[in-house]
């Protein structure tokens, strides 16, 4: 490709909303900066520590039109090689007023609702070996080889992540990462916290905003609490713990990646997919979801305090993820886009 050719990213990240589209059209932002592209994402972010990250990333944002019509005349602005669109609310016209423009790449999780491109696809472990969902002649890109995975978490891609697990197995206090999504949209951090803090021996760190209300629970001898912000620098949070318990959205692919155990809970609609093909994979263990655990959070605290206890376990979980994501997906994507402009 040109190096003046531009790659159109069509994504938004809001409380409701929640981060991952951006994070995805992060990391096929700086691969196509690393192809000699310019990025440039149309949407809006409102999550503050999403902001530093697209701030350190060689994208142009701009805000993004509220029409069809409004879109089709952005694009035909910008002339793209191609659009990657991320936004599972917005309708099907504007999918087809930015295939006026270019060829379409559009995320989807399981269901492709009202989604139409020239190229779909989905990250997600297991979608590779589902039935296909109708596309109108898209071309589908399913499963966990298309994974898209950030720079700062490439970086950190362990050689032998059962080694990892086992050699931090012998210290006496495990530790946990509980983060529930870039935003915590069902304000469960307080309630789960409790419950894990019955478990005796444990150095927990919890990613929220609710820091106050955390923060004023009673902790244990034997027991440590860190709360942190949701931050920029997560990955390397994860990468540094025994068990990480995460809401089953794009971070799920990122600990898969990463080699690092993982618990997961199905917080919003969305990632029922995420959550049962991590699980049936034997990638993560899986917990249930937020109603499940939330109504009830000691059997949760009992099913984590059984997995930390089992370091074979949690290494035999790192090991399948790791193989499952190999972190080369948008490439992979970026490489298929390629071919489709080539066509038209």
């Amino acid at each position: 490709m040109a190096d003046s050719q531009v790659l159109a990213l069509r994504a938004d990240a809001t409380p409701d909303i929640g981060t991952g589209h951006i994070m995805r059209c992060i990391a096929l932002a700086q691969e196509a900066a690393a192809r000699g592209m310019r990025p440039v994402l149309l949407g809006t972010c409102e999550v503050p520590w999403l902001t530093e990250v697209l701030a350190a990333t060689p994208v142009t944002v701009m805000d993004a039109p509220d029409t069809a019509e409004g879109l089709r005349m952005c694009l035909r602005t910008l002339a793209p090689a191609a659009v990657v669109v991320d936004a599972y609310h917005i309708p099907t016209a504007h999918y087809r007023a930015a295939a006026t423009a270019a060829p379409v790449i559009a995320a989807y999780d399981g269901e492709i609702r009202h989604a139409c491109a020239d190229v779909l696809y989905d990250q997600n472990i297991g979608a590779d070996r589902s039935n296909p969902p109708p596309t109108n002649g898209g071309l589908l890109l399913r499963g966990p080889a298309f994974a898209v995975i950030r720079d700062n978490i490439r970086a950190l891609r362990p050689a032998d992540p059962v080694q990892q697990v086992l050699s931090r197995a012998a210290t006496p206090t495990p530790r946990v990462l509980l983060v529930l999504g870039g935003t915590d949209v069902r304000r469960a951090a307080r309630k789960l916290t409790k419950a894990l803090l019955q478990i005796p021996a444990l150095h927990l760190t919890v990613v929220t905003e609710d820091s106050a209300g955390v923060r004023a629970l009673p902790v244990a001898p034997g027991q440590q609490l860190d709360v942190i912000a949701p931050t920029p620098v997560l990955p390397q949070t994860m990468a540094g713990m025994d068990l990480v318990i995460s809401a089953a959205g794009t971070t799920t692919i990122e600990l898969c990646c990463l080699g690092v155990p993982a618990a997961l809970i199905q917080v919003v609609d969305n990632q029922k997919p995420v959550y049962e093909g991590a699980v049936s994979h034997r990638c993560a263990e899986g917990l249930g979801s937020i109603s499940e655990v939330l109504a009830h959070p000691a059997t949760m605290a009992q099913h984590v305090r059984d997995l930390l206890a089992q370091p074979a376990r949690r290494a035999e979980l790192a090991q399948r993820a790791w193989q499952m994501v190999d972190g080369l997906g948008r490439q992979r994507i970026l490489e298929t886009v390629t071919g489709a402009a080539a066509a038209r």
